[in-house]
């Protein structure tokens, strides 16, 4: 889907329940990220799992920027 629609953003949703789960549909081709149930069972893990989303991937970007991938 991704590489026929390049600029549409594709949102993943529906069981995500963890950190891997979100690199998981990252990989996939997702560029956003949805959560549902998971905020009646465990409210605060949505935003523990994309803080750490976050924070690696702003870690990525920087390493990247600085020349630690090349």
């Amino acid at each position: 889907v991704k590489s026929v629609l390049r600029k549409t953003p594709i949102i993943a949703g529906g069981g995500i329940d963890s950190y891997e789960e979100v690199v998981t549909r990252q990989c996939m081709g997702a560029s956003a990220f949805s959560f549902g149930t998971i905020f009646l069972k465990k409210p605060w893990l949505p935003a523990i799992i994309m803080k750490r989303y976050v924070s690696n991937t702003m870690y990525a970007w920087k390493n990247k920027d600085m020349g630690v991938n090349r």
